[in-house]
């Protein structure tokens, strides 16, 4: 889950890429940049919607990551300006001590959201980028929405004040407006990461069956994960698939057996389906506080050889954490030169570093 900054004024990064690109010193600060090391780029990337009309959305908009025509674009100037490679050829790197291209930059997908094989897919395959696509396998052909996804729609359609628990006595969502509900998926969220998984299982039900009259159909069917025969076809078609865990929890407040049950399963339900070996494990959140060392030594007793954080930043060849691979979280509203700067100089520039829209 993560938040995405909006607004249709350019921000200081954004003037910045197009001052760059203008100048012609794009060369020279990639020089610069790089001191004769090698990144290793990878992107993460969670929804592609269309969201025009932010009201009518009915999940949570901090998932969007871009637009269809943004996400094409993007996928252009990756092609364009960079040289695209699967996560399985930066763990050839780390393991086999294999050569990555320059400016390799790995393309991937949290959560496999319906939209991931109906809108990114077809674009992954018109620019020819290999991808890989990190799914929580006990959503999988599940008619349930991913819980973060189900929580966020409640928040938009409940009255105010409907939950209360710890952590917020007051009573969520906080308001009527929009703006109030939008501010309380986060406030939940945040409260639900700190709970244990057994714990945020029983919220959920509970609230689910509670408030079952104001879910919305369409927000259950956008909310769901993708099922069996699409993981097959893209599969088919060169998409590579990672774990994502089982059930998505924080890794942090689990127990070695939790941690072990959620990665080795989840592992052996991919490789079941696919027919091959899975080498990649993202952590569910992926940054401070959800994972730890304990689950970093799980994943490599269970076989995984990669396993990528939400951790913002550039990963440089020679220098590689293979447990704790740092990826740049894409979000909407990203312009075609920022894309294009920031996919030369990623350890200077990248949304997390972006000051703000004033």
């Amino acid at each position: 889950m993560s938040t995405h900054p909006s607004t249709k004024r350019k921000s200081k990064q954004q003037r910045l890429a197009e001052a760059i690109l203008a100048s012609g010193t794009l060369a020279p600060l990639r020089w610069l940049h790089e001191r004769g090391r090698t990144p290793a780029l990878i992107l993460a990337y969670h929804r592609i919607v269309e969201t025009s009309g932010t009201t009518a959305y009915p999940l949570d908009l901090g998932l969007v990551s871009a637009t269809p025509e943004q996400f094409d674009a993007q996928m252009r100037a990756l092609r364009d300006y960079a040289n695209p490679v699967s996560l399985d050829q930066i763990a050839d790197a780390v393991t086999q001590g294999s050569t990555l291209p320059e400016r390799a930059v790995a393309v991937t997908f949290d959560d496999g959201f319906s939209d991931t094989f109906e809108t990114a897919f077809p674009l992954l395959s018109r620019h020819e980028i290999p991808a890989t696509i990190f799914v929580s396998t006990g959503y999988i052909d599940s008619l349930e929405p991913l819980w973060f996804e189900l929580t966020a729609h409640l928040m938009l359609r409940i009255p105010p004040r409907s939950i209360v628990m710890k952590g917020c006595a007051s009573g969520l969502p906080t308001a009527d407006d929009e703006t109030a509900r939008r501010e309380s998926i986060a406030t939940l969220h945040r409260l639900l990461k700190a709970c244990d998984n057994a714990r945020r299982g029983e919220l959920v039900d509970e609230w689910r069956r509670r408030f079952a009259a104001q879910i919305d159909a369409r927000a259950m069917e956008l909310g769901r994960s993708i099922a069996r025969p699409q993981i097959e076809e893209m599969a088919r078609h060169g998409i590579s698939f990672g774990s994502h865990t089982i059930s998505h929890p924080n890794l942090f407040l689990a127990s070695d057996e939790t941690i072990e049950h959620e990665l080795r399963d989840s592992k052996a339900a991919l490789e079941a389906l696919l027919g091959r070996s899975v080498r990649c494990l993202a952590y569910p959140f992926g940054v401070p506080g959800t994972y730890d060392a304990r689950a970093m030594r799980i994943a490599r007793n269970c076989g995984y050889e990669l396993a990528v954080s939400y951790r913002q930043g550039v990963n440089w060849l020679g220098a590689l954490q293979s447990l704790e691979l740092r990826r740049i979280g894409i979000g909407p509203g990203i312009t075609a030169p920022q894309f294009q700067v920031m996919l030369a100089l990623p350890d200077w520039l990248h949304p997390h570093f972006d000051a703000g829209h004033d």
